[in-house]
């Protein structure tokens, strides 16, 4: 037994050390991660900080409360400084697991933070010296005691849509540098973050983003506004609203029109009617002559402002109303007129969208009893202007008084809102204008390529290059049916036994109405916009005629034409209540497309007719070659075939990139 005890007695002993030695790292170790958890949760608490001053810069900023903003600013720049001399800490943290990955996203939150304040602080001293410009030539002596635009002098208004011309350069810098931090912030995997860092992460880029897009508008907006505003005297511009339920080819039925008179920098006028008292007065001194599917289908012999809109590049069909416009309104003394007979040097296009969200901003309005929401604008105002003036006792020409009185009141709305409004309704505009739900024409040429290169002006772009698809509809005589179609595009190429490339542009119609005072069956006559040089196989679909005219259902044929550096291709059809319908065009693209093709490249570009609502467009692309990537990528079941299959949301301009 003794021998046995020497024996076990020293293990026993080196087992207590070993297990002491154990306990001892292990509490430094906790001790260590438990300090620098405690660092990072400081980290995470400053970041907060950060967060929640730079929304105090942006809140003073758009308040034009420049004292305000420089407090904040310092706040959240002494926050900064502080977590900037800890950033070596945090990086001494990366090899750990999991407080690692926190301590690196700390770090580029750290960072974006800092460019973020470099930003705002490059946006505050433009402030600063805007302010310095208006004081010193006596016009204002805080930006902050101005309670709106109109509430300053012309004078003042002026100076300062010159003083912030002058800044573009300047802002194009720092919303450039914001897009980096957007990028940077967006790229970050948020699923690998504790909750904390989490939200920091999404609302300091929900702030980035916000200041990223207000930029985006504004740099243009700035970049044209001593040109457009009527600085320089009075300046008119012509307005349609377009009817979306009635479809046409720049997005609906311009049934209403609005002269705008703008001076100094605010709307000092605006005058709006029925379009019929443009086109009226003008009958039998029109000479124009209509394209034939008007012709044809509508039942016109005539080409007035009503129907100017037959062009898809909506700076061809504005151009083309200003000049109707102009000959409709100089009439012999014997023919009196009501529209303003002014110069006009622009014009605009808006949806019935455009009154849904100023609605949904500025709130519900009441005239004559009747009271407009963003949810019943279209339906209500359909149905005052088409049956209920005669309840009324309105006179025909007069049944659209109601959306002028509409539209005053909520004019003045907007002059009485505040800087939460405001900014509501500057990410409205910029909603609008990215869907074409507005869309703006000069005929000044450096506001318009301007326009153009903002993608508000709805013009057709074609690269001869690529493969393109533009589907667009005409509603001939269907009343407002286009509110009860729904649709769906699909595009689908193959290639034939020659090695080319063929093509099919197809469009479902679903009408999901019946017959109403508002709705009838479907008449459309449709273009298909390809690539110059497509050469036409078949059509399928096309009618010579509705049901009531072409009793037989006999087909039609398709027209074939050139414009815009496109072949065109056009049919009529019709869809009858509770049916659907399908046209489809087939086609023999270009050598050029099938060639790129087969050097290993494909791009298609798709543009979304204006005011055709939500439509899905289907591709499947079949080039008997393998496909190496997309973008957008494929879902991945589709993956790894000869095949690019793919379902979306169509959007007014959008572009597939294969590689073969």
């Amino acid at each position: 037994m003794a021998h046995a005890e020497a024996f076990f007695h020293p293990h026993r002993r080196r087992r207590k050390l070993v297990a002491l030695a154990a306990a001892f790292f292990a509490m430094i170790a906790v001790l260590i991660v438990g300090g620098l958890v405690l660092l990072v949760a400081d980290g995470l608490q400053r970041a907060n900080a950060v967060r929640a001053e730079i929304g105090e810069v942006q809140e003073a900023l758009s308040e034009r409360d420049v004292q305000a903003a420089s407090a904040a600013l310092a706040r959240a720049q002494e926050e900064v400084h502080v977590m900037t001399e800890r950033l070596q800490m945090f990086k001494v943290l990366q090899p750990f697991p999991y407080v690692g990955v926190q301590a690196a996203s700390l770090v580029v939150l750290v960072e974006d933070g800092q460019a973020t304040l470099e930003v705002l602080q490059d946006l505050l001293a433009i402030a600063i010296d805007i302010e310095s410009d208006l004081r010193a030539v006596g016009l204002v002596q805080s930006l902050a005691d101005v309670e709106g635009f109109v509430e300053l002098s012309p004078e003042a208004r002026r100076e300062l849509v010159l003083a912030l011309h002058r800044a573009v350069p300047d802002l194009e810098e720092a919303q450039a540098r914001i897009a980096q931090q957007r990028s940077a912030l967006e790229t970050m995997d948020p699923e690998r973050l504790f909750f904390g860092l989490r939200t920091v992460r999404r609302e300091l880029l929900e702030q980035v983003q916000l200041l990223d897009d207000s930029l985006t508008l504004l740099i243009p907006i700035l970049s044209v506004l001593p040109d457009i505003g009527g600085f320089n005297g009075p300046q008119h511009y012509l307005v349609f609203l377009q009817n979306d339920g009635e479809l046409r080819p720049t997005g609906g039925f311009w049934g209403t029109y609005a002269v705008l008179r703008v001076e100094n920098g605010e709307i000092a006028d605006i005058v709006t009617d029925d379009i019929y008292t443009v086109d009226f007065p003008s009958e039998g001194l029109i000479s124009r002559v209509p394209p034939e599917p008007l012709r044809q289908y509508l039942g016109v012999d005539r080409w007035y402002l009503r129907d100017a809109n037959w062009s898809p590049d909506v700076p061809t069909s504005l151009a083309y109303a200003l000049e109707l416009y102009r000959d409709e309104t100089q009439l012999p003394p014997d023919r009196p007129v009501t529209a303003p007979k002014v110069n006009m040097v622009g014009s605009a296009l808006v949806t019935s969208a455009v009154g849904e969200r100023l609605l949904s901003i500025l709130g519900d309005v009441t005239v004559d009893d009747v009271t407009f929401t963003h949810d019943n604008l279209y339906d209500v105002l359909e149905y005052q202007v088409e049956q209920a003036f005669v309840e009324r006792g309105v006179e025909t020409l007069d049944r659209k008084d109601i959306i002028g009185e509409l539209i005053d009141v909520l004019l003045g709305r907007l002059h009485e809102a505040d800087a939460a409004t405001l900014s509501q309704l500057l990410t409205a505009t910029r909603d609008l204008l990215a869907n074409n739900d507005i869309m703006l024409y000069s005929t000044n040429g450096d506001v318009q390529r301007i326009f153009e290169r903002e993608q508000w002006a709805g013009d057709l772009r074609l690269s001869a290059a690529h493969d393109h698809l533009m589907i667009v509809d005409a509603n001939l005589a269907a009343l407002k049916t286009d509110k009860a179609i729904s649709r769906a595009y699909t595009y689908s190429i193959y290639k034939d036994v020659d090695g080319d490339l063929i093509a099919t542009a197809q469009i479902n119609y679903d009408h999901r109405g019946g017959f109403d005072y508002r709705t009838t069956r479907y008449r459309t006559y449709t273009r298909i916009y390809a690539p110059k040089g497509s050469e036409l196989v078949e059509v399928e679909g096309a009618l010579k005629n509705d049901r009531t005219k072409n009793p037989n259902g006999e087909t039609g044929t398709a027209t074939v034409s050139e414009e815009f550096g496109a072949t065109v291709f056009g049919a009529f059809t019709s869809v009858e209540p509770g049916e659907s319908g399908r046209l489809s065009f087939t086609y023999k693209l270009p050598d050029r497309i099938r060639d790129a093709a087969a050097e290993g490249e494909y791009v298609l570009d798709v543009q979304r007719q204006p005011g055709v609502g939500d439509v899905a467009l289907n591709l499947d692309l079949d080039f008997d070659a393998p496909i190496e990537s997309a973008q957008p990528e494929e879902v991945s079941e589709y993956w790894f075939d000869d095949r690019y299959t793919h379902t979306t949301q169509a959007r007014p301009h959008q572009q597939f990139r294969i590689e073969l």
